[in-house]
């Protein structure tokens, strides 16, 4: 009798336990599928995506604009040719638009733009911001609402840092690290010293901006540990244009290898012709210099002048590579008529990694929809078909492609840069020693 009754108790306990499994299964099912298989007539109504950004229309970083964000509307209208972005959940493309804010190159007015843009305008997505502290400044927002952002013009040791180490999962960069100018200037100048001999005297200036300090120190570290003789190491102030003064220093020291870590490249060239100092190695930050359609119309300078000169702004391609990026360069140069009203619209040297990176935000769109969650999944772990072939986004560092990788250029015998390091991405041999400029 006993175990009669304990054998119906174990039957009444294994029918509760199977009921029980088939209502958490039901639940998940029903989870499962309202999460995923939501038909579209049941989302809310939806006829555009709608992309935001609070950048420097006007101001001192508004030449930035100007040179290097043209590619978010070319790549939005690009896509709108086509019909639009393709929304997995909603079944078809739609089109984009956009909304833009004036920061005026204001930090405090940028941040407070880009709040309205997500709390109030509430945009689909989101474009960085012009420069590296900007951008710095603005991805504690983009963590702070999980907007996946690529930011173009950015470059910092702490916030690449702060990406290894998944602190910040929404951020994603398209220009090489301080760190890796650092490894591609030792690298380079390692090279050279190989190839001719001793280089003489270093003098590493920078601006007292983010951008210069980082990256003056990470060039500083690789050079000091490979035995490199530094002269001089010296900041300047932010947005500067008098550098006759450190001109005067540098000659003293007899630097004959200078590194510019800043923004100010055009006036320290202006200067340095002014005062015929002429190192045999100049390498300058991004300023301008290394874009066609500014360097040769709007600052005036002549291809002569700037032979020699030499630029960290990768990960660059070579527009030779192939008959489609010769094409691309074409088209840009077309493209950039409106912006610089002259015939030197050529691609700047990461132009296309620009807008490849670009790509791989909208490829993520159409892969996983507009759940910015997923977005930032997709592109933390995914590859995606880009102009630079198949691209990847790695956390802290320049994009992977299989196109590319170049992060030193230097002005040669065209009006493209060319990229000479690292060598296995390079159109050409480096000019060494850098011409003399040439007389008036």
């Amino acid at each position: 009798m006993l175990n009669f009754l304990n054998r119906k108790a174990v039957t009444k306990m294994m029918i509760m336990i199977i009921v029980a499994v088939i209502i958490i299964a039901s639940i998940a099912g029903s989870l499962y599928y309202f999460l995923y298989y939501l038909p579209a007539k049941q989302l809310a109504p939806k006829d555009k995506i709608v992309i935001g950004i609070a950048q420097s229309l006007s101001g001192p970083l508004a030449v930035q604009v100007m040179m290097w964000h043209q590619c978010y509307k070319w790549i939005i209208d690009d896509y709108n040719a086509k019909g639009g972005l393709y929304v997995p959940e909603y079944g078809k493309k739609l089109p984009i638009t956009y909304v833009e804010y004036d920061d005026e190159s204001d930090i405090n007015k940028m941040l407070t733009l880009t709040e309205r843009l997500i709390t109030i305008d509430k945009v689909d997505l989101i474009f960085a911001p012009a420069s590296t502290g900007f951008c710095y400044a603005a991805f504690s927002l983009y963590e702070k609402y999980h907007y996946p952002v690529i930011a173009l013009t950015y470059g910092s040791q702490a916030g690449a840092e702060k990406m290894r180490r998944g602190e910040l999962k929404y951020c994603f960069q398209t220009l090489a690290s301080p760190d890796e100018v650092g490894e591609a200037v030792l690298g380079l100048l390692n090279y050279i010293k190989d190839k001719y001999g001793p280089l003489g005297n270093i003098g590493i200036i920078h601006h007292t901006d983010q951008h210069g300090i980082e990256h003056a120190a990470a060039i500083y570290g690789q050079l000091s540990l490979a035995g490199f003789n530094i002269a001089v190491y010296e900041s300047y102030p932010f947005m500067t244009t008098e550098f006759k003064p450190l001109i005067s220093k540098l000659k003293e020291a007899n630097v004959e290898a200078l590194i510019l870590c800043g923004y100010e490249g055009p006036y320290f060239l202006r200067d340095a012709m002014a005062e015929n100092y002429n190192p045999k190695f100049l390498l300058l930050g991004p300023s301008g210099v290394e874009t066609p359609g500014m360097a040769f119309g709007a600052l005036g300078f002549t291809l002569e002048q700037l032979k020699g000169v030499m630029l960290y702004i990768g990960p660059s391609v070579s527009y030779t590579e192939n008959d489609f990026l010769r094409q691309w360069a074409e088209e840009h140069k077309e493209r950039c008529r409106p912006v610089f009203h002259n015939d030197y619209g050529y691609p700047f040297p990461p132009s296309a990694t620009f807008y490849a990176a670009l790509q791989c935000l909208f490829e993520a769109v159409q892969k996983v929809g507009l759940n910015r969650e997923k977005i930032a999944e997709a592109l933390r772990t995914g590859s995606f078909d880009t102009i630079l072939g198949k691209m990847h986004l790695r956390a802290g560092y320049s994009p992977q492609s299989e196109i590319g990788g170049g992060i030193i250029e230097q002005w040669q015998n065209r009006y493209i840069m060319d990229v000479i390091w690292p060598s296995k991405a390079a159109s050409a041999d480096v000019i060494y020693p850098k011409p003399p400029w040439p007389s008036s």
